[in-house]
């Protein structure tokens, strides 16, 4: 199986003010996640700061653009974003074949998004495109890794100068490892803060 993986994306000036403008790293959109969050009992998100690199790439310190708690306060030029996950495909291959062996079932995969009925089995990545994904342990930090995915994968976010204008995303979401009973509680709660976030429009931006 034939892949191109892409691991992260450093901000140049263009990229960092296109960031900022969207507002997805500001701490008035991590209010507004959060304040859903906390209708649903879920845990609520927290900014992961970005990586700074110098003139040479060589990685340092970036606490100068992070408030008190972590929060992003503004994207800079030379901060580094990493993904989990982001494959491109060289050939087409489905979304159940990429991840046999790693997945007992797919009834342990769960659709968060309303929009989207179709079954894991099903689904067919073409050439070209791509699949991303944020991995984690505990369920608890979902909307944490829901950030990080609208920060990268997002039209106003990161999307085009990470994987290229016009680029297809086949397939999105999150990996957890952790208790089957807290996952599925965990989804649920999920899939209902995708359905209160679509009614907030212009004030939450999720992928």
């Amino acid at each position: 199986m034939r892949v191109v993986r892409r691991e992260s994306i450093i901000l140049t000036v263009e990229s960092a003010d296109k960031l900022d403008k969207s507002g997805i790293c500001s701490p008035g959109h991590l209010s507004n996640v959060n304040r859903i969050a906390g209708k649903l009992q879920l845990e609520q998100a927290k900014s992961s700061g970005p990586k700074k690199y110098g003139r040479r790439g060589k990685e340092k310190a970036s606490s100068e653009n992070l408030t008190g708690n972590g929060t992003t306060n503004k994207p800079l030029a030379g901060n580094s974003y990493q993904a989990d996950l982001c494959l491109k495909f060289e050939q087409d291959v489905y979304l159940r074949d990429v991840f046999q062996g790693h997945i007992a079932s797919p009834d342990h995969v769960k659709s968060v998004a309303s929009s989207n009925n179709e079954c894991f089995n099903n689904v067919l990545v073409k050439r070209g495109e791509y699949i991303c994904f944020e991995i984690t342990k505990p369920s608890n930090q979902a909307l944490t890794k829901i950030h990080q995915l609208s920060r990268l994968y997002s039209q106003e976010g990161l999307k085009d100068d990470f994987i290229g204008r016009g680029a297809t995303i086949a397939a999105f979401g999150l990996i957890v490892n952790g208790n089957r009973q807290k996952f599925e509680e965990t989804a649920e709660k999920v899939r209902k803060f995708f359905v209160e976030a679509a009614k907030d429009q212009g004030r939450i931006s999720v992928v």
